[in-house]
């Protein structure tokens, strides 16, 4: 299992970059895709990883990164040819 974290506990790793409102945003938008549980102690959510979505997710993204490098990988020949 993985370790469960607070909502705060998340947020404070980006409190330069985005505010606790983002961050339960971001969590709203994982959990409704069902990459993450969270679950509600007193007035806190906690949140962890669902490994089987992750997976699935994984899976998923890794056709459209390979789709990606190649289309890439032309771009930069087609770059390199022009000079």
């Amino acid at each position: 299992m993985h370790k469960e974290l607070s909502v705060t506990e998340v947020a404070q790793a980006y409190e330069r970059q985005m505010s606790l409102a983002a961050v339960a945003k971001h969590v709203q938008v994982l959990e409704h895709a069902g990459l993450i549980h969270k679950r509600r102690a007193g007035k806190q959510q906690f949140i962890a990883p669902s490994p089987p979505a992750l997976k699935s997710a994984s899976k998923y993204l890794e056709g459209y990164r390979k789709l990606w490098e190649e289309k890439l990988d032309r771009l930069d020949a087609f770059l390199k040819n022009s000079k």
